[in-house]
């Protein structure tokens, strides 16, 4: 029962081993980032409850649109030395880490509740209908 070792079987089972191995290799990289960003974040915010749930979703929306490449550079450094040293040692990697940052609280409760550390933070995204995300913004026109 064994099959002949045709061209197109070979073309096959190479693609299908370059698809997983790169799945994998993405996996690894995303997985990477999130661990080190979520642990990043409980950092930069010491004694705030931090929905991590919630917190992962914020990750992975930062990190959709990145390369493959940079998503391996960034997660790998960030996970050996953690975001806030890379920050700290390499003005190189200090932009991607308060972005991320600031994308997170933005998109928060943070700056909506009285004390953060009274409650869970929890990442709500992009508020739909909102003319700007920030939440210090105000959109109303000047009184006459």
């Amino acid at each position: 029962m064994s099959e002949a070792l045709s061209r197109r079987n070979v073309l096959i089972g190479t693609a299908a081993v370059g698809v997983a191995a790169v799945g994998g290799v993405t996996w690894v990289a995303t997985t990477e980032v999130k661990s080190s960003a979520l642990a990043f974040f409980k950092r930069a915010r010491p004694g705030v409850t931090i929905d991590e749930k919630s917190a992962l979703v914020a990750i992975e929306e930062f990190v959709a649109d990145w390369p493959l490449a940079k998503r391996l550079v960034l997660g790998a450094a960030w996970n050996t030395a953690g975001i806030d040293t890379m920050a700290a040692m390499t003005p190189r990697f200090e932009p991607p880490a308060r972005h991320l940052l600031t994308h997170f609280l933005l998109g928060s409760n943070f700056f909506l509740v009285k004390d953060p550390r009274a409650q869970p933070i929890v990442y709500l995204g992009n508020r739909a209908g909102t003319a700007c995300a920030n939440p210090f913004a105000n959109l109303d026109p000047p009184p006459a």
